[in-house]
Order: C-alpha cells, then structure tokens, then sequence
C-alpha cells in the first residue's frame, strides 16, 4: 500500500481514515486500517488516540470472533498503556493476550509477552514475577528466537539487575550488548543500551560515564526528535545533575523534561520528573516548591502503582518535614535507609537469581563428570583410587566452605534483622510525626474555611444585594461599611498567614524607628472601645509612661501584638472589662492586657502559643479564630527580644503580660517625620515611561491614566516604534503590548535586550491567564499588567518601578475621577468602523485580519466597560483558532447586534 510509504504519520492517518470510511471493507481489513492509525498515534506520541483507537480493532475482533486478531489488538493495548505509564491496565492486556497464545504453538509470541509482563512486574515492584517471567521468555528464547530476541531478554535482565541494585552486573552485562547491537545495527536498541548503562554508572558512582552514555542516548533521539524518549533522557540527567550537586541544571532539565513529558502524554518521566524538581528545590531549601512537586510526581505514582517512585516520595515527604536545618545530612540519613531496606527486600530474590545463574553451571558441571566417567573407566585402578582421593578431598573443603558460608550467612542475617528493626523504629517514629502534623493541618485548614468563608460571605451577599439593586440609596453608605469591615478582618487572616510563613522562612524584617507611645495608646482606644461597648464591656487604657515617650521600636509590629492581645480579651469576655495597662519597669516597657473572660485551664494555657491551636474545639465552633493570633504575637515578641506570658484562672479572666527593651528615641525626630510623612501625601510619581499598544484608543486611555499619576509618558504603535523610542527618549520603565502589528511584545523584548536595554518591561495583555504569564516572565519581561486595567493593581505595580513615594490608597480613591468620557465617545465611533471591518475581513477569508481586530475588540472594549462586547469577541476569537465555521458565524452576528446598540 503507498500509504505505508508516507513519512508524515498524521498525513498517513488522514488517508487511512479516508480510506476507511469510503470502502466496503471486511472486518479483517477494518482491524488492520484502524491497528495501522493506532500505531501512528503511538509514533506522534498520541496515546490517548493510539489506545482508543486499537480498543475499536479489539472490540471488532471480539465481535466477529477473531481470536487471533483480538489477541494481537489487546497485545497493543498493553503496549501503549505501558508507554503511557499505566501499567495496572498494560499488566491486564498482556496476560489476556497471553492466554489465547498458550493454546496455539506460537511459542516466539509467548515468550515476547512474557518478556513484556516482566517489564510491568519491575515498574510496580514485583521483582520476583519479573524473574520468573525472564525465565520463562528466555527458555524459549535460546531455542526458537532470534538473535535480536535473544540480545533484548539479556537487555532486560540487565534492567533488573538495576533495579536490584547490582550495579555491578549491569556493568557487565551491558556492554556486551552494545557490541552486539552495534554488530546488527540496531541503533534504536542502541540508544536505550546507552541509557541504561548511563543509569547503571549513576548508581554506582561513576559519574562522568554515567553523563556520557545518557548524553549518547539523548543524541540519538533528538536526531530522530522523539519527543518521548528524549523526557526520559532529560529525566535522568536531572537525577545526575542532582546527585552530583549541580542543582540549577538539574531543575533546567527537569523543567524540560516536564514540558516534554505533558507534550506527549509520558506519565512515567513525567512522575520522575517531578521527583527529581521536587529534590532539586529541597536543595537550595525552597521546601514549599518542593513539596508541590512532590505531591504531583506521587499523584502519579500512585495511579500507576509505579512502587519505586511510591517509596522515593514517601522518604522525601518525610525529609520535607525532618530536614528544615540541614537538608543534605537528611537526604544522606534517607539515602543510607533505603539502601539498607533495598539490601533487605531483596536478599530472598539475589538467592533467586544465584540459583537461576547456577542452573547452567551445574548442566556444565553434568557434562564434566560424564566425561570424568569416561576417562575413569579407562584409566587404571592407581589412577581411580588417586582421583578418588581428589574427589574426597574437594567434598571435604566443599563441607568446610559450606559450614563456613552458612555461619557467615547467620550472622550477616542477625546483623541485618537488628539494623531493620532500628531503622523500622525510626520510620514509625517519622510516620507518627507525620500523622500529627496532618491532623494539626486538617484542623487548621478546617478553621481557614470557616474563617474566610465568614467574611467573604458577607462581602459577596453584600455587593450582589448593591448590584441588584436591593439597598435604598440612603443606605448605600452603610453597606459599604459593611464590605470594607469584612474585607479588612479577611486581610487580617491572609496577613496573619504570610507573617507566620515569613517568620518560618527567616524573611521577615523588623522596621525599627523612633515612635511616641502616646499614639499607639490613643489608636487602641479608638479601635476597641466601640466594639467593647457593643457587647456592654469597658475597655480602657491606662498610659503610666512620661510624656512624652519616644521610642525606637517596629510600631507595625508592636500594634500587631497589641491588636491580637486587645481582639482576643474582647472576643472571649461576654461581661466586665478589658484594661490595657502600660508601664515602664527594669528598663523595659510592659503592656498588660487584662479581661474578666472565660479564662483558661492548665491544660489550655500549656499550649495557648501553638499554632493553629486554641484552648479547644469548641473555643472555634463558639467564638470563632484561626488560632494564628497568639502564637503570631509570640513569634513577633521573640523577634523584637521581648517575651509574652500569661495567668488565667478559669471562668475569672487572662491577663497577658508582653515585655520589650526600652530603646528611647528624640521626640525631635518623629515630629520631623510627621511632617515629611504629611507632605508625601500629595506627592505624584516623577519619571518617563514607554508604552506601545496598537489600539489607538487603549493607547489613549491608558496614556491619560498614566499622565493622573504624573509620569511623562511616549507612545508607540508596534514594536518597531518602540525600540526607535526607547533609544530617543530613555524611558526608565516600558509597557509593550503582546499582540502588535509588524513587530510583536515579545520579539520587541528580544531585540531590546540584545541591544543592550536593561529598564524594566512589562508585558501589557488581555491573555492572562496562568500559564501565559508564567510564559511571559519565562520569555524575559519583569512582570505583566492584564487587560481590561485593574487600577489598583496598575497603581501598585507602576509605583513599584519609581523612587518617588506616593500614597496608593489617595490615587486610588481619586484614580476613578479622571474623565475618559471623549476617549468612550471617540470608542464608540471607531466600533462602527470595526464592525464593517469585521464583515469585510469574514467575507474576504482574511483571517488573519479577522482574528486581529477580534482580538483587539476582547482587550478594548472590557477597557471602556462595553463587558459584553468584550465577551463575545472572546468567544468568536476561540471558535476561529478551533476553525468552527457554524459558531463563529453565529457570534459574528451576535457582537455586530451588540456593536449597533453601543454604537
């Protein structure tokens, strides 16, 4: 057939499916179309398409009781669930397939799914069955099969012994494979010897060969640009470059090999491959990122039962949780674990295969004494009675040897049940740390929901009672106070939660300075003293200290502790009073804060700083709290060298004792700073900016928001203009839009950087979703701004680039005062324009040009707050990449409707 001869497999494909569906075929001449398209599936590395596919050959011959064909069609079946990493279902086809050819006289057959379940059997740990099938394939082997057949069982013996650890013997073994392949020029079987051997060397220390022969391999899959063989390269590179300590190349390849793994649906590098990123981040300590990627390579793991992959996460897991200070010592400890439990697990199976190597030593030793024989039955009676004398003699070292062996092998057994027991004392112990971390966690997350969900709740049901309509004008004040007491008690929960990981990380910084005490006193009275009389309590603060008293002290972090203390008296106090005593004593500063509340018991007061912990369940369900409060405030304390302590007595009240050093400040010095701070107030940014956008009236309105912040800002239309730009004006920060005509964002990128520009750039899109930034801060820019503008983020994030200190919350507050009414007006009329434009180009087929300005329309019109315009052209712009002719039509016609009545 001339299709056969096609090189490009998705070419192939489309003329077989052609030429399956516009002939009168048999089902004999079905099965062989449809295993034709699997098996080019398999080669594009589709196998999603390649498995559903050859289950439409093997549902056929089952129905038209084709025993032979269905046994060939579940034979694939198990191969490309094997290539895809799921070898529970690969395991299932291949001992089907294998059941039909028991009852035929294929014994080659037999013996290649034997081959292929021993494949399976090492990937989920059944070492043992993997044997006895290598066994059974290799008995028919060196009897019926080929020499390929007899170089691909040793292949795999090879791969056993490296999944046992013997090294050793894989090093033996393999290289005579390469030989022997090379001879028969095998160059596929070639590479995959390579990357075993690399392997092989890995383990046993031999690095600089183990990179050379995984590097070989690697060479020849990239010249054949096989996707999925070039991630298991890539894969084990990354364990190399992280054995050996080169730790910014291990990631580098795991990252790669990542993306090459999800390209073509490799599920077994892919689980590696987060292994491996997950070690390489525990290296430089980012425990966090390497906990992510270990929670998804065990994900993977998990459902392909792939045990070797299950038992590496779960040391790691246990090393994320043991080794915070000294990660290398840990991952040496977890090392040397698992190479002893290794020794252990497999004493049993090295006896195994000494018996399976033995087996042709002792048909040797038949043939020897037979010829012995022989030769005794010629030789005369001096000759028989020296030979006997031989004989006795070697029975006897035999003896002796054994009696030696078998004591040796009794005390290396007492040695290793005694080291197994210690090394099973110190996982449970790990195991049992584990468990109560993960009900600390449950608990605490648990707390997160109902603590977020609270406020957002309110904050939600509130905005949609304002955006429906349901809140009198007269009341609209009160509603918003509402949203704005939420949302702050919701950011107090996040800030509590990035204060303690910050704390946890070593990155948090005090701000110390020199502050009057007197402020803080009459902040806490304003703060507390409504919410107190909300709930018929007194809440006073007694202020002992001279006036006025300067300090150097991080006041944020003071009034954090202070607030906590303060929220928690008010909290669990139902009747009474809060006082707030401050003092100087021993040349500290004391701040008391006392209640008359539900108080504790000594059970409850021995853990009231742990984290996530109150006094117990029934605290949370009754008054409500993360639990992060007080052991935040402790940590705080110790960081600023003072010390919280505290006395309850149950149902009579708490009293929390905080202690600081006293560090006076000059009260000169804060009135200074007052007023700097007062005149800041109306400061506006100072600076030039670079923006290029192609849409004329984004780049009009996004010029008049930039020029409210006081910034000198020059245009461009493409990324042409805004290299010419950059080099006339010098702007300090650049916004390029991705999308442009003549020159895109992310080439203008490119050529400016090799031209020497070093300011910051940002990329300015509407395509903001997660993996397009990640993309774009890959491809070089500093960060990104979405379209349509989120203004308090365009604030914040363009102020982070200038020198100039200004105050966020007043251009915020202002920001939505500047008049854009001429540039809508201006819109409005240009969309008139475009909607012609969009009938021309659609008529014409330029669709190039009709996906452009459907592009422009999504961005542009979110930016002038015509949403459903922008939705719409959202949609049509995904039906005319997936090329669907009926709804890109249909949403045509819907945005020109939509045009007309804005227009």
């Amino acid at each position: 057939m001339d299709i056969e001869k096609i090189e490009d497999k998705n070419s192939a494909n489309i003329k077989l499916k052609k030429l399956l569906s516009s002939t009168d075929a048999s089902p004999t001449q079905t099965i062989t179309l449809l295993t034709k398209i699997a098996l080019n599936h398999f080669s594009l590395g589709d196998l999603n398409s390649a498995i559903s596919t050859i289950k439409a050959a093997e549902a056929m011959a089952i129905e038209n009781k084709l025993l032979q064909a269905k046994a060939e069609a579940t034979k694939l079946v198990g191969v490309f669930n094997y290539y895809k990493g799921d070898f529970p279902q690969a395991l299932f086809a291949y001992q089907q397939s294998l059941e039909f050819y028991l009852t035929t006289n294929e014994l080659v057959k037999q013996a290649h799914l034997y081959n292929n379940i021993g494949l399976v059997q090492i990937n989920t740990g059944d070492t043992r069955g993997a044997l006895t099938s290598y066994q059974l394939a290799d008995a028919i082997y060196q009897e019926h099969g080929s020499r390929l057949d007899k170089i691909d069982i040793r292949f795999n013996i090879s791969g056993l012994y490296i999944t046992l650890k013997r090294f050793d013997k894989a090093i033996q073994i393999l290289p005579q494979i390469i030989s022997d392949r090379t001879e028969i020029d095998d160059k596929a079987g070639l590479a995959l010897a390579y990357s075993d051997l690399g392997l092989a060397y890995k383990s046993a220390g031999q690095f600089e060969l183990a990179e050379k022969n995984t590097l070989k391999a690697l060479a020849y899959y990239e010249s054949k640009n096989e996707g999925y063989h070039i991630a298991s390269q890539h894969n084990n590179l990354s364990a190399l470059y992280n054995e050996t300590g080169r730790v910014d190349k291990a990631i580098e390849f795991g990252k790669s090999c990542v993306q090459l793994s999800e390209e073509f649906d490799h599920q077994i590098a892919l689980g590696n491959c987060y292994y491996e990123l997950a070690m390489g981040y525990f290296y430089k300590g980012d425990y966090a990122q390497s906990l992510v990627f270990t929670d998804l390579s065990n994900y993977i793991a998990v459902s392909s039962q792939y045990k070797a992959l299950l038992n590496g996460n779960l040391a790691l897991y246990a090393l994320l949780k043991a080794a915070q200070d000294k990660p290398r010592e840990a991952i040496d400890t977890y090392q040397l674990f698992q190479h002893e439990k290794d020794k252990d697990a497999n004493q049993a199976l090295n006896e195994e295969l000494a018996i399976f190597e033995s087996k042709q030593l002792v048909h040797q030793v038949k043939q020897l004494q037979q010829a012995k024989e022989l030769q005794l039955l010629q030789s005369s009676q001096d000759e028989l009675t020296r030979n006997f004398i031989i004989v006795a003699f070697l029975l006897m070292l035999g003896v002796v040897f054994f009696f030696y062996r078998r004591k040796k092998e009794l005390i290396t057994k007492s040695l290793l049940a005694t080291q197994v027991r210690e090394r099973t004392f110190e996982l449970e112990q790990t195991t049992k740390q584990l468990q109560q971390a993960n009900k600390i966690k449950s608990q605490f997350l648990a707390n997160m929901s109902h603590e977020i969900r609270t406020p957002l709740t309110a904050v939600l049901g509130q905005s949609e009672a304002i955006i429906n309509g349901e809140v009198e004008p007269v009341d609209l004040g009160q509603e918003i106070k509402v949203i704005q007491s939420n949302s702050q008690h919701l950011l107090q929960i996040v800030n509590d939660i990035l204060d303690i990981s910050k704390i946890e990380a070593d990155k948090l910084e005090l701000d110390v300075s020199a502050h009057d005490i007197s402020e803080l006193c009459v902040g806490l009275t304003n703060m507390f003293t409504e919410q107190a009389k909300k709930k018929n309590l007194a809440f006073k603060v007694n202020n002992n200290l001279p006036m006025p008293c300067a300090v150097n002290i991080d006041y944020l972090r003071l009034n954090q502790i202070l607030i906590n203390l303060c929220s928690n008296s008010i909290k669990f106090t139902q009747q009474g009073e809060i006082i707030v005593d401050i003092s100087l004593a021993n040349n500290n500063l004391v701040f008391t804060v006392s209640d008359t509340g539900i108080g504790m018991n000594k059970q409850q007061l021995s853990k009231v700083f742990d984290s996530f912990v109150q006094g117990d369940n029934s605290i949370n369900r009754r008054f409500g709290g993360t639990g992060l409060g007080l052991f935040l405030s402790g940590q705080l304390a110790s960081m600023m060298n003072g010390e919280i302590s505290v006395q309850s007595a149950f149902k009579k009240g708490s009293t929390f004792t905080f202690t600081l050093p006293y560090s006076p400040a000059d009260m000169a010095f804060i009135r200074q700073a007052t007023r700097s701070a007062l005149t800041s107030v109306n400061t506006k940014l100072k600076g030039k900016i670079l923006l290029a956008e192609d849409h004329a009236d984004n780049r009009k309105l996004i010029t008049r928001l930039l020029s409210h912040l006081g910034l000198d800002v020059v245009t461009a239309e493409n990324g042409v203009q805004a290299i010419e730009q950059y080099f006339i004006h010098q702007p300090e920060l650049i916004l390029l839009d991705i999308q442009m005509p003549e020159m895109d964002g992310i080439e203008a990128l490119n050529k400016l950087r090799q031209q020497g520009c070093e300011v910051p750039i940002l990329a300015l899109t509407a395509n903001a979703l997660a993996h397009e930034i990640r993309e774009y801060l890959q491809q070089g820019f500093d960060g990104h701004l979405k379209k349509p503008i989120e203004r308090n983020v365009f604030i914040s994030t363009i102020s982070h680039y200038f020198s100039t200190n200004i105050n966020a919350l007043e251009f915020e507050s202002t920001f939505n005062e500047v008049d854009i009414s001429d540039l809508v007006a201006a819109f409005k009329t240009d969309l008139s324009k475009d909607k012609m434009s969009l009938v021309k180009y659609h008529q014409e087929h330029d669709i190039k040009q009709f996906l452009h300005l459907v592009h422009r329309l999504a961005g542009a019109a979110a930016m002038f707050g015509f949403q459903k315009v922008s939705d719409i052209a959202v949609e049509l712009e995904s039906e005319i990449v997936a090329n669907n002719t009926a709804r890109i039509d249909a949403l045509l016609t819907q945005i020109i409707v939509e045009i007309e009545q804005v227009a």
